[in-house]
């Protein structure tokens, strides 16, 4: 068993222990997407069988897609989703020191990773890569996940092109964590990273020092 494999092996029985405690004490909840088979969190568990998606075939090989759909009548907070696309093209040039200047919301990339460790380096993969996009009928998510090491390629390539309509990447703790990580992956893969050619503002910096 590989160390990623190991890595989710462990998740999983701690998912399954925390889901066993749950149920025990307040009843075992019924799962929307359940097609009537038993399932566990075991070392054959595939997120497909949890969550609605597809499995995805690259020239590299495959791996799995999950897109999630905001509608722009709903409010996040105080704020309705359909503001979103009405965002000024100068607002990342304040929010960036004048970095980022005149960019539509539409070209404007969220990412955040999923990872097996905090550590970095090449022993830590990002085995779900989320991207959220802004669109004129409300906000939609994009989930790349890699549910075996084999897997990484197919998704990283899949993450590549799915990025190429954008201008800008934005990211929370990216710069020094989420964006090193997926360039250390794209270069052991042998595949020229995308995140590079994007102007990068990570919302980390703004947060802590405009308190």
């Amino acid at each position: 068993m590989s160390e990623l494999q190991e890595q989710l092996a462990a998740l999983r029985r701690r998912m399954a222990r925390v889901a066993a405690e749950c149920d025990e004490k307040y009843g075992k909840p019924e799962n929307p997407y359940s097609t009537g088979v038993s399932h566990t969190f075991s070392t054959a568990f595939q997120v497909q069988e949890w969550f609605p998606g597809e499995e995805i075939v690259t020239e590299y090989g495959k791996h799995f897609e999950t897109e999630t759909f905001y509608a722009r009548h709903r409010r996040h907070g105080s704020a309705e989703l359909s503001e979103l696309a009405e965002l000024p093209h100068d607002l990342l040039e304040t929010l960036s020191n004048g970095a980022v200047r005149d960019v539509p919301p539409q070209e404007w990339a969220f990412l955040d990773t999923e990872t097996t460790g905090l550590a970095g380096g090449t022993g830590t993969a990002a085995f779900l890569v989320g991207v959220g996009r802004i669109t004129p009928d409300g906000f939609r998510v994009r989930q790349f996940f890699m549910r075996d090491h084999g897997e990484e390629a197919s998704q990283l390539d899949a993450l590549t092109r799915h990025l190429e309509p954008f201008r800008v990447l934005i990211t929370y703790n990216g710069r020094t964590f989420d964006q090193p990580l997926l360039e250390t992956r794209y270069r052991l893969n042998r595949a020229r990273s995308p995140l590079s050619s994007l102007a990068h503002l990570d919302l980390l910096y703004g947060a802590r020092f405009n308190r």
